[in-house]
């Protein structure tokens, strides 16, 4: 909703690693399907809307993809994808997109009912991803690994699935072969264990100990 189309037709050209957000909002889809709501409020309020806009009249997701069509080998990772409906999953399916999922910032905004488990049994690669330090529940840092055990408490996920989605599945939407890290050839990537010496280890870890051992996290 902030850049021309032809902005993303160049990237899609350019033979280089491409990342949007997209479908973040219902105002986006708003916009770019009717060129109507907050945002175009606010482009008028600034005195940046000409009229020369033409609404694609489509979901953000179906927009892409007919781009993607016109630029074979390209993929792209697309951050959020909080509103998809049964059309624009199939159409991400179908497509090349990648979807970095950022479950922390999505709760912080409001937005419910992601459809990541749905993308994942539908073969997307589904990766996971945290968003700004503003809109995180650990202001002093930013670590997949919070939303990982998130996703753990909150929907019940495997550890295999979240270490997969925090690893693997990130090296695949960076373009990294994930074989480098996975364990014996399988989904889910190695753990990295950090000694700590005789140092006390942050309470966020959940270390009770007066002097932990190990800090682990998973690996890329």
């Amino acid at each position: 909703y902030s850049s021309d189309r032809r902005v993303y037709e160049a990237a899609l050209r350019s033979g280089l690693p491409v990342s949007t957000h997209l479908a973040e909002l219902l105002d986006e889809h708003r916009f770019l399907g009717e060129g109507q709501g907050p945002f175009r409020a606010l482009l008028e309020s600034l005195g940046l809307w000409d009229g020369g806009f033409e609404p694609a009249g489509q979901h953000p997701v179906r927009w892409l993809a007919d781009r993607l069509r016109a630029a074979p080998g390209t993929r792209i990772l697309c951050a959020h994808l909080n509103y998809v409906d049964d059309e624009a999953l199939a159409a991400a399916a179908a497509a090349p997109i990648d979807v970095a999922y950022c479950p922390r910032a999505s709760s912080y905004f409001g937005h419910r009912e992601h459809r990541y488990r749905e993308m994942r049994a539908a073969g997307i690669n589904v990766c996971l991803g945290t968003d700004s330090a503003l809109c995180l529940d650990t202001p002093d840092r930013i670590s997949t690994l919070d939303d990982l055990r998130l996703l753990m408490r909150r929907d019940g996920l495997s550890l295999a699935d979240v270490l997969a989605m925090a690893t693997v599945a990130g090296a695949r939407a960076l373009g990294v072969d994930p074989s480098r890290f996975a364990l014996g050839g399988g989904p889910v990537a190695g753990v990295l264990a950090v000694p700590l010496g005789g140092h006390r280890a942050p309470a966020q870890f959940g270390e009770t100990s007066a002097a932990p051992r190990w800090i682990l996290g998973p690996m890329p």
